[in-house]
């Protein structure tokens, strides 16, 4: 989700890391062909491009590159600015706890440094941290408002990486951000707004309202935003059905739309049922088991009986989670007898 482009190292890094592959596996030794402890000791080269290589081959070897936090965190006072930004994105990438001792520096980065790139790592790192970081989003929350819109999407990343209780604070100000005229901003937005889950339930209009952002990653991360916020985006549930039912050529949106609807809960079964139905056949066994859950959600209504046959073969899916779900309905639906489910019950017992 963040934008993070090699080209801001230099054109060496940039064909360490194309040829990487290809010498990690001649050599088998450390990353790239040298090990960390030849890494480590390019940390400290007067050259800034040796110092940026080896803070960003440090920083791929993950959490198992702990030990090298502190010798990273030194390095976020480099007075080389590409450094700083390799340095910053290194302890993202380490993540915690060592890279809990270098928090309050990348807070001091993220607010001040006069490098967008810096900046934007320094975010990136401080999101890495989890509910671990939740000190840090005050300094966060200022970011959203950073000029450079790779600053304040990366900052909305990270805020969604905080936790639930986080974001109950700030879903405000995320919510503000799905306007921001970056699409990127706009996205990160609204995925950091889904993080939230119910917290985030302030923001059912605004991502709403995203439903319809000219940017499919926008619309797409808007519904898997609202579908987990849960019963309290019921406002959301007649655009929701709308896009289901009049934007199947959406595809991933509508896929989104079709199983976020049945977490939210019930509606106008008149308007669901039938946008729903196409959704039974669909490839994606948590598409089907979407579309039979909402089925069951309606089952009392006249639309859902109606389409009992529909839903016999999802009594015989592949996926036990879809015939669970067919299965729950069954139970509701036929509970009341009625001579029109007679044609169904012959079809039904061969499926069981």
């Amino acid at each position: 989700m963040t934008r993070f482009v090699v080209g801001v190292l230099t054109a060496a890094v940039v064909l360490v890391v194309h040829f990487g592959a290809v010498l990690q596996a001649q050599q088998g030794v450390g990353f790239l062909g040298k090990s960390l402890a030849d890494w480590g000791r390019d940390l400290t080269s007067s050259d800034p491009a040796v110092r940026r290589a080896a803070a960003f081959a440090i920083g791929n070897k993950g959490p198992e590159a702990q030990g090298w936090a502190s010798r990273l965190s030194a390095l976020l006072d480099d007075p080389d600015p590409t450094v700083r930004d390799a340095a910053a994105f290194a302890l993202g990438k380490i993540g915690p706890p060592a890279s809990l001792s270098a928090q309050k520096k990348l807070e001091s980065l993220l607010a001040k440094d006069p490098s967008a790139y810096v900046r934007r790592s320094a975010a990136y790192a401080l999101g890495r941290l989890g509910p671990n970081g939740a000190s840090s989003a005050g300094a966060l929350a200022q970011a959203l408002k950073d000029a450079e819109p790779s600053v304040r999407q990366n900052a909305a990343y990270a805020l969604g990486e905080l936790g639930p209780d986080v974001l109950l604070f700030h879903n405000a100000k995320l919510a503000d951000l799905l306007r921001d005229p970056d699409p990127l901003v706009r996205r990160d937005a609204a995925v950091a707004l889904g993080r939230g889950g119910p917290a985030s339930a302030a923001a059912v209009p605004q991502l709403i309202a995203a439903l319809s952002d000219a940017d499919t990653g926008v619309r797409l991360n808007a519904a898997i935003a609202l579908g987990n916020i849960g019963p309290a985006a019921a406002q959301a549930i007649p655009a929701l059905t709308r896009m289901i039912r009049e934007r199947a050529n959406d595809r991933d949106v509508w896929r989104e739309a079709v199983v976020a609807l049945p977490k939210i809960g019930p509606g106008n079964a008149g308007e669901i049922i039938p946008g729903m139905r196409p959704a039974l056949n669909h490839p994606d066994p948590a598409v089907r088991k979407s579309a039979a859950l909402s089925f069951f959600q309606h089952a009392d209504s006249e639309a859902a009986r109606a389409s009992l046959m529909d839903m016999i073969p999802l009594l015989k899916d592949d996926d036990v989670e879809v015939r669970r779900a067919a299965a729950a309905f069954f139970s509701n639906a036929l509970k009341h007898p009625d001579p029109a489910f007679d044609p169904v019950w012959q079809p039904l017992l061969e499926a069981i």
